[in-house]
């Protein structure tokens, strides 16, 4: 095997199993009692900390409706995204939407969620900088 080959080879064999998913698609309607319904359908793909993820989700019933959906990207294995939804009824209307940087951002850190962003993806980045550079010292010295 060419020594060029093992950095990638031992990067490959570290990869924990739920690094790399696809989710080709998924789709779902529920009948409930009443005459209600939900619905839903959704794709997402994450390979090597990197792809996205979409979905939709439709509620209704006598009572009211809601919608909501999910768009987001990974990006490092940190997730970055917009969700939203709208409901109403008879009690009244609830909107709303969320974005999201990473999947778990340090509340105290200086520049707030996006910089606790910034600093996961750096990590991430690093990381396999790092595991490059040590699979190529470590095959220098094998030479």
């Amino acid at each position: 095997m060419p020594s060029s080959r093992l950095p990638l080879l031992l990067f490959c064999l570290s990869i924990k199993q739920g690094y790399s998913q696809i989710n080709l698609g998924s789709f779902f309607l529920h009948p409930q009692n009443g005459g209600g319904f939900d619905m839903g359908m959704g794709q997402g793909a994450n390979i090597l900390g990197f792809g996205g993820d979409r979905s939709f989700n439709l509620a209704g019933n006598n009572g009211g409706f809601a919608m909501g959906s999910n768009n987001g990207a990974l990006v490092g294995g940190q997730r970055v995204g917009v969700d939203g939804g709208i409901g109403g009824g008879r009690e009244g209307v609830e909107m709303g939407s969320q974005m999201q940087f990473g999947n778990e951002p340090s509340p105290m850190h200086p520049a707030g969620q996006f910089g606790s962003f910034l600093d996961n993806v750096k990590n991430f980045f690093s990381f396999l900088v790092h595991f490059v550079y040590l699979g190529k010292h470590y095959n220098a010295n094998f030479l």
